[in-house]
């Protein structure tokens, strides 16, 4: 075996032993090597739940609610239904019966 073809067999994992099995002509059929997984323990383990995390933004959420607030109140505050001043509500609401009337 010619030692690029060695070096590409180390290359893609093959082992001392298996290389030196190849050599000599002895090809073992071996199945790919599997990956021990941890087996599920029976037992269940109860660990400790983990605390909440302290809102270490509670100040400032708290700010922000405030804020919102206050800008709520002036918009109320500042907001004005339309108000027609020149036509006569008496005068309007006769026209609106008689056109009821009418019809």
């Amino acid at each position: 075996m010619k030692l690029s073809e060695v070096i590409a067999l180390i290359g893609a994992g093959y082992t001392k032993a298996e290389i030196e099995a190849m050599e000599a002509g002895e090809v073992k059929k071996e199945t790919p090597k599997q990956v021990d997984e941890p087996k599920p323990e029976t037992e269940t383990k109860t660990e400790p739940k983990p605390e909440p995390p302290q809102n270490s933004n509670a100040e400032l959420l708290d700010a922000i609610k405030s804020l919102t607030a206050a800008v709520q109140q002036k918009n109320v505050r500042n907001s004005t239904q339309p108000i027609d001043t020149n036509t006569d509500i008496k005068a309007e609401a006769d026209k609106v019966l008689l056109n009821l009337y009418n019809n």
